[in-house]
């Protein structure tokens, strides 16, 4: 569709009006509600808003139907003439049946002394009370007249056994009523009076009660310029003025708390959240005499602030705007903000619902919200995932006016979902007060943390969260599907909601390895929830990952490469580590991984054309297994192209326009440039691009189709490369559906094929800038992304650096390399030479000067270390890198192994014994493999005679490995006392026959010798 000068002046004009609505939206006028409207009210003290002209405008007589004689269940859509969705009809009470023609706000009362729930509701008359302890037979207990005139606004809040109540009717200021008197009402319905009464303002247009600190904040005074006026309500029949909010005007609703959400800064102060026609604004009220805003933020979008309420964590707002459906056509809307920053809240994103209706107040309870919505009713939005608006959906509703949906001011006013009951009530303007039943989960189920992975022995820990929906009936919790073996419990049972309870499975050793999915129920009078959480149970640690991409070796790998391994039995997680460095001491990345893939963040891109190294370890409850092998890759080379994707808004008709810069550091002279441009905006024929290098500026999209067009083109998006060798013609020409400039085209208006040629012979180095302006109105976008692709020149230098080789030798050996070294090169260059090795590695020398072409050999010394094992690898990363042009550089892989070594060693002590004739002696031989590798050896015996035996003959080692084996040599029975014999034991390794060793084992007889006789005769002298 073409835009012609007709449509523009239309445009122009429809903004003109939309301006001065604006301006006069903001304004406040005189105005005479009775005499819009023909009923008899009277008229405000003060201005009434433009939303209150146009209520009092859209107003028409009640519509009311006949009350139901029962409830009435919800039932294929409808509840007698009400449309409705999980929502039944408890009863009806009619304007007539309270003596009045128009309602407005309501609020509730639960009596502490028997629990008893009253409903109380705004009339143009005055204040009803209705009993609905028995809700399918609520009691019209009687009304508190308005304390002045009639009027179409009243607003309610409770605090301590009393109502509050004020009015947009003259001079009304603030009734007090004592609500026990409710106790005792004989013969309703009676006509009750003021407990107290505040005169300090005179209309107001709603109060907001803070029950925590007993202050009340009335808005829309006459007083405090229309902000915060404070009232300490402490005292329920003695208010007294606390304070002013003033400085940011006319308040129309608000929300005050002792905050506890996660804003640490103000956690324990007091803070209302205001909504002020055309703001968000936040407010420290803690000190009631030096009020202290701390934010105020407008929104795209608003028409009239209107009314809020924060999520139960008060981390959220949602809030909705009460002109926007009716000025700018959309469906209901309901606006998400994250407060979770009081300083400065951000507007999230919005749920539009199916219909039109105008929203009116917004309650949340639990996850649910409940919004009165005038024609659509009564509408249910579950908010379990408030913090991505888009997941909100429509849980239930009820309409009370069942004539239509659109955008006008009559049916539901307000609701008040908090009995504990379960049971809501809605004031309709046009058909006085519903009380229903929402059928949703009185309660909402959680446990955490989703998935727990263990170690068998351990106990596993979930805790279970009960959150209030409709309901405060206890929960009672169950575990199904717990692993057979261990045991379960529940550290709080029944839970009170809202609550938690810590669900624990122990006794796990009993529990098979593998996972389970667990339900956790829970119940209540009503309903019955479950919610499934995992458990991993781990034996042991896990085994090494295989690693598979990047592959080992590889080049021309791109910056941010993905990672990717084989998975490992009961792995639980892996880290990833990634080095630039062979040793692993400059450990640049890591990461820990649930799955078998990562992709490097474009955040953590690598450097271009260099070597790195990556390993992964698997790892579970019980620990982390062995580390697998290193793999090597190196990354491409730069690209000679640079780009950004700022996503810049582009200013609506604002020939300033945004820029964005992008450095390049790289030094090289340019030989030709082109520019890619992608952006997103509608009617792009009011855009102009301009780039600019080394203070040249070339524009290179100049609002393409005019002056052909008066407005160019209006067609959506660019996507183009402007090249002054573009082959696809030039952009003034283009003007397609979307994108509308798209391809490679010549740029400029008029086309001119040397425009970039302005940038040819520069350094290309130094900051280049793009400059997007806007020159119509009504139209918007982003720079989405832009990049500069030149051709550079090419230097003269190069090197080769080769072979890549693999080696071995023996532990404590050196291998030696011989590497060949060329200059590739037109010009003569000193290359330096650097190794980069997990084993020492000595180059034969640090540098090498080349003449063009020349060619010359240097060795590489790499040490094997003593202790390694056969098969042990060490790597070494030899450079060689200009020393003209560090970008000039070449390198080469050595691999060595360490060859295998066999060796043993024998040793017996004693090695030598003795025994009797007969005797069985034992030694015990010890053998350890001195080798590096796992070996097996043969025992051997030899030059023994006595009979002599080796147990075991044959044992397999380790390397370093080491162990004992038993001889036992028999001592024959004839064996002469010293008689002795000799053993020799060998070991013979089976790998390699020269790997040997001996001990020699020596065996005496000690036998005892049989005694001998010598008879000594007596010596007989004679005499």
């Amino acid at each position: 569709m073409q835009r012609d000068p007709l449509k523009r002046v239309i445009f122009a004009a429809g903004l003109f009006v939309l301006a001065a609505f604006f301006i006069l939206s903001g304004q406040r006028v005189q105005a005479t509600p009775a005499g819009q409207t023909g009923d008899t009210d009277k008229p405000v003290d003060g201005p009434v808003t433009d939303f209150m002209r146009r209520f009092l405008a859209d107003q028409e007589g009640p519509l009311e139907s006949v009350t139901p004689s029962a409830a009435i269940p919800c039932v294929g859509g409808m509840a007698d003439v009400y449309p409705c969705n999980n929502v039944d009809l408890l009863a009806h009470i009619s304007l007539a049946a309270m003596s009045a023609t128009a309602g407005n706000d309501s609020w509730g009362w639960t009596d502490l002394l028997d629990g008893k729930e009253y409903a109380l509701m705004g009339l143009n008359n005055g204040t009803a009370f209705v009993d609905i302890s028995d809700p399918e037979n609520p009691i019209y207990l009687g009304k508190l007249p308005t304390h002045t005139s009639n009027s179409s606004w009243r607003d309610i809040k409770v605090y301590a056994n009393h109502a509050f109540i004020v009015s947009e009717a003259s001079g009304h200021g603030m009734q007090v009523f004592d609500l026990t008197l409710l106790r005792n009402v004989v013969n309703p319905p009676v006509t009750f009076s003021n407990t107290a009464h505040y005169n300090q303002f005179g209309n107001a247009h709603n109060i907001a009660i803070n029950e925590d600190s007993g202050f009340a904040y009335a808005v829309g005074t006459g007083t405090c310029s229309g902000g915060l006026h404070m009232v300490n309500i402490q005292n329920p029949t003695s208010p007294t003025n606390a304070g002013c909010f003033s400085a940011d005007g006319y308040t129309h609703d608000t929300q005050c708390v002792i905050y506890s959400g996660p804003d640490l800064d103000h956690q324990g102060d007091e803070i209302c959240f205001a909504y002020n026609e055309d703001t968000v604004t936040i407010v420290d009220v803690t000190n009631k005499a030096a009020p202290v805003q701390l934010s105020r933020t407008p929104y795209a979008g608003s028409a009239y602030t209107h009314q809020g309420w924060l999520t139960p964590d008060q981390r959220y707002i949602l809030h909705d705007d009460e002109l926007d459906e009716q000025n700018f056509g959309h469906n209901t809307r309901t606006y998400v903000w994250d407060a979770s920053n009081l300083e400065a809240p951000v507007l999230i994103g919005n749920y539009t619902a199916a219909v039109a209706a105008i929203d009116h107040n917004i309650y949340t309870k639990g996850s649910y919200s409940f919004g009165a919505n005038y024609r659509s009713g009564l509408r249910i939005l579950d908010i379990s995932n408030v913090g991505t608006p888009a997941s909100i959906t429509e849980a239930a509703f009820f309409d009370t006016y069942p004539e239509s949906n659109s955008a006008a001011f009559s049916g539901a006013w307000s609701n008040y979902p908090y009995f504990a009951s379960g049971a809501v009530i809605i004031s309709d303007i046009n058909r006085g007060l519903f009380i229903v039943r929402p059928l949703l989960a009185s309660f909402s189920l959680t446990a955490e943390p989703t998935n727990l992975n263990i170690c068998q022995g351990e106990d596993a820990l979930y805790t279970v969260t009960v959150t209030e929906a409709g309901s405060t009936a206890p929960v009672t919790l169950t575990a199904v599907n717990v692993p057979a073996g261990a045991n379960h419990g529940f550290s709080v049972n029944p839970v009170i909601p809202t609550g938690t309870s810590e669900l624990s499975i122990t006794n796990t050793t009993a529990v098979s390895p593998g996972s389970y999915s667990i339900n956790v129920v829970g119940a209540n009078i009503s309903d019955t929830l479950t919610t499934t959480v995992n458990l991993s149970v781990a034996q042991g640690t896990p085994g090494v990952p295989t690693l598979t991409s990047p592959a080992d070796g590889a080049t021309g790998v791109p910056n941010t490469p993905t990672f990717t391994w084989s998975p490992v039995s009961g792995a639980a997680s892996y880290y990833l580590e990634v080095a630039d460095d062979i040793n692993f001491t400059n450990i640049i990345y890591t990461a820990n991984v649930a799955g078998t893939s990562h992709t490097l963040p474009g955040a953590n891109a690598l450097a271009y054309n260099t070597w790195h190294y990556w390993r992964v370890t698997a790892s579970n409850p019980c620990g982390s297994g062995a580390t697998s092998p290193q793999f090597s890759f190196r990354t491409a080379s730069q690209p000679n192209v640079f780009c950004a994707t700022p996503n810049l808004a582009i200013p609506d008709n604002n020939p300033t326009g945004v820029s964005h810069t992008i450095n390049i550091p790289t030094s090289a002279n340019i030989l030709d440039v082109d520019i890619y441009v992608k952006a997103t905006h509608t009617w792009v024929g009011d855009l102009r691009f301009v780039v600019n290098h080394n203070a040249t500026n070339a524009t290179i999209i100049d609002r393409p189709g005019v002056p052909a067009s008066t407005f160019g083109c209006s067609g959506d998006n660019y996507d183009v490369t402007v090249n002054d060798e573009g082959p696809d013609g030039n952009i003034e020409t283009q003007c397609a559906s979307n994108p509308a400039i798209s391809g490679d085209r010549v740029g400029g208006d008029p086309p001119n094929a040397n425009l970039l040629a302005a940038f040819d012979g520069m350094d290309i180095t130094g900051d280049w800038t793009i400059t997007v302006s806007d020159h119509a109105g009504g139209d918007t976008g982003t720079l989405a992304e832009w990049c500069v692709v030149p051709t550079l020149e090419v230097a003269g230098g190069g090197v080769d650096l080769s072979p890549d080789q693999d080696g071995s030798g023996a532990p404590g050996s050196v291998v030696v390399y011989t590497l060949s070294i060329t200059n590739t090169g037109s010009v003569s260059d000193t290359f330096d030479l650097d190794v980069d090795a997990q084993w020492v590695t000595l180059l034969s020398t640090s540098s090498v000067t080349l003449e063009a072409g020349e060619v010359t050999t240097f060795t590489a010394e790499v040490q094997v270390p003593s202790a390694a094992n056969a098969g042990d690898m060490g790597l070494a990363l030899v450079t060689a890198t200009s020393q003209n042009d560090s970008n000039i550089t070449d390198e080469a892989f050595l691999t060595t192994t360490a060859t295998a070594v066999y060796d043993v060693a024998l040793s017996a002590d004693p090695a030598a014994l003795s025994g009797g004739a007969g005797a069985v002696v034992t030694y015990t031989v010890h053998i350890t493999n001195t080798g590096n590798i796992t070996d097996s050896f043969a025992l051997d015996m030899s030059g023994n005679v006595w009979t002599t035996h080796v147990e075991p003959v044959t044992v397999t080692l380790a390397a370093g490995e080491g162990t004992a084996v038993q001889v036992t040599v028999h001592i024959p029975g004839d064996a002469a006392n010293g008689d002795d014999d000799t053993v020799t034991i060998t070991a013979v390794s089976d790998n390699d026959p020269a790997a040997t060793a001996s001990v020699d084992l020596t065996t005496t007889a000690s036998v005892p010798v049989e005694p001998g006789y010598t008879i000594y005769l007596p010596i007989i002298l004679k005499p």
